[in-house]
């Protein structure tokens, strides 16, 4: 029973403390409608200048973002990228385009971040995005069809962590399965 009690011990720090590799996002637009996708920072930045010419992309993430959500319209895997900008004043800044990639007909997000550290590789911090994101500067583009008459200013951002399953609770498993015959018998 001592045994049980250090793997359970061991399986709730363990989750507590696993680094999430997804994230979920989702923003409130000025209608109060909800946009939602669940961003993989695990993806490799595929950027290759030759491939973005005359573009100021300096991140390519493609199928990083899954369940892209808004009105009815659901997209199961699409692409991030990210740029470096800047404020009026010269405050660095990352912006992140989220939907498939240069398909403008497509359901996607304009996304401004007040910190430069966002730009390349894919943060797993949910609370850095929270903090940086800029609303009102962020948009939602509505899919077409129907004709786009307008854009969606975002006004508010929330990220939390999607916990994995640490090494504990697989482990946690496997001895309580092997342990089902013993405790049967008694």
């Amino acid at each position: 029973m001592k045994f049980l009690t250090l793997i359970a011990f061991e399986v709730v720090f363990g989750l507590a403390s696993a680094d999430a590799s997804l994230l979920e996002v989702s923003f409130m637009t000025d209608t109060g409608e909800i946009a939602s996708f669940t961003l993989e920072t695990t993806v490799a930045n595929t950027y290759d200048p030759s491939l973005y010419p005359n573009r100021p992309i300096r991140g390519v993430y493609l199928g990083a973002a899954h369940d892209l959500n808004f009105e009815g319209t659901h997209i199961g895997l699409s692409d991030v990228t990210t740029s470096p900008g800047e404020t009026g004043s010269g405050q660095p800044l990352t912006i992140m385009e989220v939907g498939p990639l240069f398909n403008n007909e497509s359901l996607s997000l304009f996304l401004i971040f007040l910190n430069p550290k966002l730009l390349a590789p894919l943060s797993s911090d949910a609370l850095a995005y929270e903090q940086a994101f800029e609303p009102y500067q962020s948009v939602l583009f509505p899919q077409i069809p129907p004709p786009r008459t307008h854009v969606d200013p975002l006004l508010t951002l929330t990220v939390t962590e999607v916990p994995e399953p640490s090494f504990a609770v697989v482990l946690l498993v496997i001895v309580l399965v092997g342990m089902l015959p013993v405790l049967r018998r008694t």
